[in-house]
C-alpha cells in the first residue's frame, strides 16, 4: 500500500444458511447466520488519478471476478469507471463454491464501497447488493446477503424484515466441513426447478417440508431445544436428497461426521457440492474441530 489518505477499511462476513435453501425464492422461510471467522476485508484510498485495484497475492488470481462486478455496479448506477477517485484494496476473499456466501460476500463489499463513496443514491446497502448478485445466480433471494449484512442468526423472508433470533442453545456447536468440490448456485437452481415440471405435487411439497424444517429450526434456537433442532435438520437434509442435490462426496462427509459423533448433518448452500453443515455436542467439540473446517456456536 502506499501513503495515499485512506478514505475507509471494513470487512464483511460469510455467512452460513442454517435452513431453507432453495424454498426461500418461492416465499419460504430461512435461518441464515454470519459466519466471523471468514471474511472478505478491503480498504479504500484516495487515488486521484482515478479507480485503481490493488490485490493480496491470494486474491490476484480472482481480480477478473471482482472487477467485473464493479463493473456491472457501473452499469446499473449508469456512472462511468472514471467517477471513482480511489484505490481499492482487497486483502483476503470469502471462499467461493463453498455454500458459505462468497459471491454474496463480494457484491456486498462492492456495494459497500459505492454508499461509502455516496454513489448509491436512494438505494440501500442490501437492495443494491441484490441487484449485483442476480449476475452470479439469475436471481437472488437475497438471503446470503442478508446473512453477510448481520450479526446474529435471522429469520429471513423474502420481501419482508428481518427478524433476528436470540438463540438459547446450550452445550451445542456447530461444524462445516468441506465436502470436497465445489457447487454452482445457478446449475441447482435450475435442477430444483426441473421438478416442477416432472412432478409438480412433490415440488410444492418438498418446498412446504423445507419450509416446516425452517419453523421447526427457529423454534429450537429461540427455546434451546436441541431435540428439534435435530429433527429440523434431519428434515432439512431429507430434502436435498428428495432434490437430487447431495452427491455422494457429501453422502460420505455427512456419513463419516455422524461416525465421529455429530448429532445432525445437512448441506449448506445450494448443494451439489460445497459444505456440510453439522451439529454437536459441546463435550465432543476436539472430535469436531477434527472433523470440520470451522466451528461456531450461535
Amino acid at each position: 500500500m502506499d501513503s495515499s489518505r485512506i478514505l475507509f477499511s471494513d470487512q464483511v462476513f460469510s455467512k452460513v444458511i442454517l435452513c431453507g435453501e432453495h424454498s426461500v425464492l418461492r416465499g419460504g422461510k430461512a435461518i441464515v447466520t454470519p459466519l466471523k471467522s471468514h471474511s472478505l476485508k478491503f480498504e479504500v484510498s484516495e487515488n486521484k488519478e482515478g479507480l485503481v485495484f490493488d490485490y493480496s497475492e491470494a486474491v490476484k488470481p480472482y481480480e477478473i471476478l471482482i472487477e467485473g462486478t464493479f463493473e456491472k455496479a457501473f452499469e446499473l448506477l449508469e456512472i462511468s469507471k472514471n467517477d471513482i477517485k480511489a484505490k481499492v484494496h482487497v486483502e483476503t476473499l470469502v471462499s467461493l463454491g463453498k455454500g458459505l456466501g462468497g459471491s454474496a460476500a463480494l457484491c456486498v463489499f462492492v456495494a459497500r464501497v459505492f454508499k461509502k463513496l455516496n454513489f448509491l443514491g436512494e438505494r440501500s446497502e442490501f437492495s443494491f447488493a441484490v441487484e449485483l448478485e442476480n449476475m452470479f445466480h439469475g436471481e437472488s433471494s437475497g438471503v446470503d446477503i442478508a446473512g453477510c449484512l448481520s450479526n446474529k442468526p435471522q429469520v429471513y423472508v423474502r420481501g419482508k424484515a428481518l427478524k433476528s433470533l436470540k438463540s438459547k442453545l446450550k452445550n451445542l456447536v456447530f461444524g462445516l466441513s468441506d465436502s470436497g468440490a465445489n457447487g454452482d448456485t445457478e446449475d441447482c437452481i435450475e435442477k430444483v426447478l426441473g421438478l416442477k415440471f416432472k412432478n409438480k405435487d412433490l415440488f410444492y411439497s418438498l418446498d412446504a417440508d423445507m419450509n416446516e424444517a425452517s419453523i421447526l429450526l427457529a423454534q429450537a434456537i429461540k427455546n434451546g431445544d436441541s431435540e428439534k433442532l435435530i429433527t429440523a435438520f434431519s428434515k432439512a437434509d431429507s430434502v436435498f436428497n428428495s432434490w437430487d442435490l447431495v452427491t455422494e462426496d457429501m453422502q460420505k462427509t455427512e456419513k463419516d461426521l455422524k461416525k465421529a459423533g455429530a448429532l445432525a448433518t445437512k448441506p449448506t448452500g445450494s448443494g451439489l457440492g460445497g459444505c456440510v453443515l453439522s451439529v454437536w455436542n459441546e463435550e465432543d467439540i476436539k472430535k469436531a474441530e477434527e472433523n470440520c473446517i470451522d466451528v461456531f456456536v450461535i
